[in-house]
Protein backbone atom coordinates (compact mmCIF):
# COMPACT_ATOMS: atom_id res chain seq x y z
CA UNK A 1 0.00 0.00 0.00
CA UNK A 2 1.53 3.08 -0.85
CA UNK A 3 0.22 7.20 -0.05
CA UNK A 4 -1.91 6.60 -2.83
CA UNK A 5 -3.77 4.02 -1.47
CA UNK A 6 -4.11 5.71 1.68
CA UNK A 7 -5.47 8.53 0.11
CA UNK A 8 -8.51 6.53 -1.78
CA UNK A 9 -8.83 4.68 1.90
CA UNK A 10 -9.31 8.68 2.95
CA UNK A 11 -11.77 9.54 0.68
CA UNK A 12 -13.65 5.79 1.08
CA UNK A 13 -13.91 6.63 4.62
CA UNK A 14 -15.40 10.11 3.95
CA UNK A 15 -17.82 8.90 1.50
CA UNK A 16 -17.92 4.95 0.82
CA UNK A 17 -20.45 5.73 -1.98
CA UNK A 18 -18.34 7.94 -3.87
CA UNK A 19 -17.76 6.72 -7.77
CA UNK A 20 -14.25 5.46 -9.44
CA UNK A 21 -14.57 8.67 -11.73
CA UNK A 22 -15.44 11.22 -8.66
CA UNK A 23 -11.95 9.24 -6.92
CA UNK A 24 -10.08 9.78 -9.87
CA UNK A 25 -10.81 13.39 -10.23
CA UNK A 26 -10.33 14.65 -6.88
CA UNK A 27 -6.82 12.05 -6.89
CA UNK A 28 -5.70 13.18 -10.80
CA UNK A 29 -5.83 9.89 -12.25
CA UNK A 30 -7.60 8.12 -14.36
CA UNK A 31 -10.94 6.13 -13.38
CA UNK A 32 -8.93 3.09 -14.47
CA UNK A 33 -5.96 3.40 -12.16
CA UNK A 34 -8.44 3.77 -9.36
CA UNK A 35 -11.30 0.79 -10.09
CA UNK A 36 -7.45 -1.50 -10.17
CA UNK A 37 -6.51 0.09 -7.13
CA UNK A 38 -9.62 -0.38 -5.23
CA UNK A 39 -10.18 -4.27 -6.64
CA UNK A 40 -6.41 -4.70 -5.59
CA UNK A 41 -7.49 -3.12 -1.79
CA UNK A 42 -10.58 -5.55 -1.84
CA UNK A 43 -8.75 -8.56 -2.84
CA UNK A 44 -5.86 -7.89 -0.30
CA UNK A 45 -8.84 -7.33 2.45
CA UNK A 46 -7.32 -3.91 3.30
CA UNK A 47 -11.18 -2.83 2.48
CA UNK A 48 -13.27 -5.17 4.15
CA UNK A 49 -16.54 -3.64 3.25
CA UNK A 50 -18.64 -0.73 2.10
CA UNK A 51 -20.75 0.36 4.89
CA UNK A 52 -23.42 3.40 6.14
CA UNK A 53 -23.82 5.25 9.10
CA UNK A 54 -26.94 6.33 10.03
CA UNK A 55 -27.69 10.08 10.77
CA UNK A 56 -31.12 8.96 12.71
CA UNK A 57 -32.09 7.43 15.49
CA UNK A 58 -29.60 6.18 18.68
CA UNK A 59 -27.10 4.50 18.63
CA UNK A 60 -23.75 3.15 20.75
CA UNK A 61 -20.48 1.69 21.68
CA UNK A 62 -20.67 -1.67 23.90
CA UNK A 63 -18.20 -2.86 25.66
CA UNK A 64 -18.58 -7.05 26.44
CA UNK A 65 -17.15 -9.04 29.04
CA UNK A 66 -16.88 -12.80 27.71
CA UNK A 67 -17.72 -15.75 30.82
CA UNK A 68 -14.49 -17.41 30.07
CA UNK A 69 -16.24 -20.93 29.53
CA UNK A 70 -18.07 -19.62 26.66
CA UNK A 71 -15.80 -19.21 23.21
CA UNK A 72 -15.50 -15.25 22.29
CA UNK A 73 -16.68 -16.49 18.53
CA UNK A 74 -20.12 -17.65 19.54
CA UNK A 75 -20.63 -14.25 21.33
CA UNK A 76 -19.25 -12.77 17.77
CA UNK A 77 -21.43 -14.70 15.83
CA UNK A 78 -24.73 -13.80 18.02
CA UNK A 79 -23.95 -9.64 18.00
CA UNK A 80 -23.74 -10.17 14.61
CA UNK A 81 -27.31 -11.44 14.34
CA UNK A 82 -28.58 -9.19 16.30
CA UNK A 83 -27.57 -6.73 13.76
CA UNK A 84 -24.22 -5.35 15.66
CA UNK A 85 -21.69 -3.81 13.42
CA UNK A 86 -18.05 -3.60 13.39
CA UNK A 87 -17.97 -6.05 15.84
CA UNK A 88 -14.23 -6.53 17.18
CA UNK A 89 -12.12 -8.70 19.70
CA UNK A 90 -10.21 -6.65 21.80
CA UNK A 91 -7.64 -6.93 24.79
CA UNK A 92 -7.97 -5.26 28.54
CA UNK A 93 -10.82 -4.86 30.26
CA UNK A 94 -13.67 -6.22 27.58
CA UNK A 95 -13.12 -8.80 25.40
CA UNK A 96 -15.43 -7.43 22.53
CA UNK A 97 -16.74 -4.10 21.48
CA UNK A 98 -19.05 -3.25 18.77
CA UNK A 99 -21.11 -0.72 17.52
CA UNK A 100 -25.03 -0.47 17.42
CA UNK A 101 -27.65 1.24 15.84
CA UNK A 102 -31.05 1.59 16.14
CA UNK A 103 -33.89 3.85 15.01
CA UNK A 104 -34.34 5.62 18.52
CA UNK A 105 -33.54 4.85 22.06
CA UNK A 106 -36.46 2.48 22.39
CA UNK A 107 -35.38 -0.18 20.52
CA UNK A 108 -31.48 0.68 21.51
CA UNK A 109 -32.85 -0.27 24.95
CA UNK A 110 -34.27 -3.27 23.45
CA UNK A 111 -30.98 -3.99 22.18
CA UNK A 112 -28.71 -3.71 24.43
CA UNK A 113 -31.13 -6.15 26.85
CA UNK A 114 -30.55 -8.92 24.59
CA UNK A 115 -26.70 -8.30 25.00
CA UNK A 116 -26.90 -8.60 28.63
CA UNK A 117 -29.05 -11.41 29.20
CA UNK A 118 -27.06 -13.45 25.86
CA UNK A 119 -25.39 -16.55 27.35
CA UNK A 120 -21.57 -15.92 27.28
CA UNK A 121 -22.44 -12.12 28.15
CA UNK A 122 -21.31 -11.77 31.46
CA UNK A 123 -21.22 -7.89 31.32
CA UNK A 124 -21.99 -5.31 28.29
CA UNK A 125 -21.10 -1.82 29.27
CA UNK A 126 -22.92 0.73 26.77
CA UNK A 127 -21.57 3.99 25.58
CA UNK A 128 -24.38 6.00 23.96
CA UNK A 129 -23.03 8.14 20.71
CA UNK A 130 -24.14 11.71 21.99
CA UNK A 131 -22.54 13.43 18.44
CA UNK A 132 -20.48 11.67 15.60
CA UNK A 133 -18.34 13.49 12.80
Amino acid sequence: MDSVDSRILGLLRENSRASNVELAKRLGLSEGAVRKRVENLVSEKTIAKFTIITGAGAGGIVAIKCDIKTPTQEVVKKLKALGASMVSEVSGEYDVICHVDTNGMEELNSVIEKIRTMPGVMEAKLFTVLKQD
